[in-house]
């Protein structure tokens, strides 16, 4: 799950800054979603 992670943050970083803020909140979503039983 890192992994994939760190992944689709440097992919979400490559995009472009403008793409950044969409990263972070799919990041935030997913690290939610493990968090939640």
């Amino acid at each position: 799950v890192r992994i994939r992670v760190i992944l689709e943050c440097i992919s979400c970083v490559r995009k472009g800054a403008n793409e950044e803020s969409t990263g972070i909140s799919r990041y935030s979503t997913q690290k939610n979603r493990h968090n939640t039983p």
